[in-house]
Parts: C-alpha cells; structure tokens; sequence
C-alpha cells in the first residue's frame, strides 16, 4: 500500500513537472492581480551574461508580446545578496552592458520584462565571475 501511494505521489510530481516547466521560470507569466485587465508578461528567455573590457554584457532573447514597456535589470552581489536594480528606467531593446561591475566578483543578474502598465514578470537569472578582460596589448580593461 505504501509503495503504491509513493508511486502515485512520484507519477503526480512527474506530470506536474512536465505541465508546468520543472521550475522553469523563463515561460511562466507573472500574474499581477493590480492589472488583471492585461495580459500576464513573460519573463525574459535564455539570459546570456560575459565579462568585456567593457564590463558585464547581459542579452536575452527579445519579449514578443505586444505590451511590452522594456526590461528591468538588476544585480546581486551574490544569491544572498542585497539586490540592486541597474535600470533607472526600463531599458527598450534586450541588451544592458553593467560598467560598474568590479572584477573578481560573482555576481547573480535578474532580468525582468515589464509591461505598458507596469506589471513585472518573475526574474530570468544568470551569475557570473567577473574575471578581468585582456584586451590586445596586453592591458586589462583597469588600464584603460
């Protein structure tokens, strides 16, 4: 009896897992009940982050809905860290360079759609070391 209510429980879990993504949170809409008159907003896919010698380049894959206000940015130093967001305003094309990055530090970056009403999806995340970038003549971008 034991193991047949385990087996259920597993078999439930599994489907649940295939219904609703395995956690991913890059196709799950944020709903906001305060604009339940809109469509929910999609977090940002497949955020991409590389350290530059200009600083760290973050791209996503651009939002397609049509109710798309721009991106909100944000950065951890790292998954317990206090977070910062980046963007004063939203940023309108799917790309953000952070300059302010120091190098050798991890940081954890959340990218979040936001809405024409204000509504922000949940945050795509991505981490990153910040190792220093040698550009040719062997300077790194602190030399600059």
């Amino acid at each position: 009896m034991l193991r047949k209510q385990l087996l259920v429980s597993l078999v439930l879990a599994a489907m649940a897992g295939l219904l609703y993504g395995c956690g991913d949170n890059t196709t799950a809409p944020e709903i906001n009940l305060d604009n339940n008159d809109e469509a929910p907003i999609f977090a940002p896919a497949n955020v991409y982050a590389r350290a530059t010698s200009d600083g760290i380049e973050l791209s996503w894959d651009a939002n397609p809905q049509t109710h798309l206000r721009g991106y909100n940015v944000y950065r951890a130093e790292n998954a317990a860290g206090m977070i910062l967001r980046l963007t004063g305003d939203e940023v309108s094309v799917n790309h953000y360079t952070d300059r302010s990055a120091a190098d050798g530090a991890e940081y954890e970056y959340r990218v979040t759609s936001v809405s024409l009403k204000g509504a922000e999806s949940r945050p795509s995340t991505v981490t990153i070391l910040n190792e220093p970038v040698v550009v040719p003549g062997g300077k790194d971008r602190r030399d600059h």
